[in-house]
């Protein structure tokens, strides 16, 4: 019963993986990829020096939702012993990177350090859950393949948007160029995972979870 229970955990730690990658890399990648219209729109000019900020941190943030659910994983199998080696790790090489590469290049370099000391930790989460578990590292993300290759599509589709209507004599309002920008990313990435889905045959993934989602809603819509 108890193997039978945590090969139900490790699935379901799976399936998180699934849709927190689905919905985290495009939301981290597409910010950064509209940052440079983002940013004054939403926060003002003012905050145009953010724009770079933005562009490096919010990919960094959207990798730390996908493998958030590494760290959940890790509590529940009572290994906070694990967590806190990572802890231990982190706090004085976070403190030290940022203060010599401020001294050094001022913000970029405390974003910088902020997405290299990001990158280590992936490192780290990766390596303690797969000691854990017993889990090849990469054997949760088998099932994101969708969601990589949608969010490169994504990415030069808003690029393409970039190139022909920020730029130029066709060159529109930043308020307009976000809106295509944030629809071709959010058209490309959809239906590029809708084709990937039904080219690999339907199988039981996120694409799955959000027609039941879907179909659930109309339903209580529809009372």
């Amino acid at each position: 019963a108890e193997s039978s229970d945590i090969e139900a955990m490790k699935q379901l730690w799976f399936r998180s993986v699934e849709v927190l990658t689905a919905a985290g890399l495009p939301i981290g990648i597409g910010l950064g990829l509209v940052a440079s219209e983002f940013v004054p729109v939403v926060l003002g000019q003012q905050w145009n020096m953010a724009i770079p900020v933005v562009q490096v941190l919010a990919p960094v943030l959207g990798g730390l939702v996908i493998i958030g659910s590494h760290a959940t994983i890790l509590m529940a199998l009572g290994r906070n012993d694990l967590l806190f080696r990572i802890t231990v790790v982190q706090f004085p090489l976070r403190v030290v990177m940022i203060t010599a590469l401020v001294a050094a290049a001022g913000l970029s370099g405390a974003v910088f350090a902020q997405a290299a000391t990001g990158f280590v930790w992936f490192g780290q989460i990766l390596y303690s859950t797969s000691h854990a578990t017993g889990v090849a590292w990469l054997d949760p993300f088998r099932r994101t393949w969708r969601s990589f290759v949608s969010a490169a599509v994504m990415t030069v589709c808003v690029a393409g948007v970039d190139r022909w209507l920020g730029t130029g004599p066709a060159a529109m309002s930043m308020e307009w160029l976000l809106l295509y920008k944030v629809a071709a990313g959010a058209l490309s990435y959809t239906v590029t995972h809708w084709l990937l889905w039904h080219v690999a045959s339907r199988p039981d993934g996120v694409e799955r979870l959000a027609l039941v989602t879907l179909a659930g809603l109309r339903g209580r819509a529809a009372r």
